[in-house]
């Protein structure tokens, strides 16, 4: 099933209203999206983060879907919901994040740095150590290894215990060195 940007009409939105309570709330959709999306059902998490932002369009339930999308290889619907996020609340750190990785994806290394450095600035954000690292991957990718040992500082300076940091700024430095 090729999912497309999600629309007001989507067809992702078809969880039957028979299968649940009439009476769900939009804390009950988003939660169902999740539990499914963690459980690695990523068709039934979509459906029940499009409903949960047919109900009340949000920062946050345009991101997890988006999540969903990347996941089932849908990166152009992915990079539409976290513009749609976006809009809805541009100072959302994650759909900044999630936009720049997606852009990496792409390989479209300025546009990603573009993202990442806006989530890094980003006031609504508890994972400043995320850009950080992707960041360190983009400048990576360019060949400007100097600057990716900064972020991979940076991230670390923010969270020490960010393993996958450590480890990839000691792959960088041993290139360098």
């Amino acid at each position: 099933m090729r999912l497309k940007a999600r629309k007001k009409s989507s067809k992702l939105a078809t969880v039957p209203a028979s299968s649940v309570s009439q009476r769900m709330t939009l804390d009950d959709y988003f939660r169902m999206g999740y539990v499914s999306h963690v459980n690695g059902d990523l068709h039934s998490a979509a459906q029940w983060y499009a409903r949960s932002i047919d109900m009340s369009p949000s920062a946050v339930g345009h991101t997890y879907l988006a999540k969903v999308l990347c996941q089932l290889g849908e990166l152009d619907a992915a990079i539409a919901e976290c513009r749609t996020a976006l809009k809805i609340d541009p100072e959302f750190g994650n759909a900044w994040n999630d936009l720049g990785a997606y852009m990496l994806e792409k390989r479209r290394f300025k546009d990603a740095a573009k993202f990442l450095g806006r989530a890094c600035r980003s006031r609504d954000y508890d994972h400043r150590e995320v850009p950080h690292y992707h960041l360190a991957r983009c400048y990576l990718q360019r060949g400007m290894l100097m600057r990716a040992t900064q972020e991979l500082r940076e991230a670390l300076d923010i969270n020490p215990d960010f393993h996958s940091a450590k480890e990839f700024l000691n792959r960088v430095e041993a290139q360098i060195h």
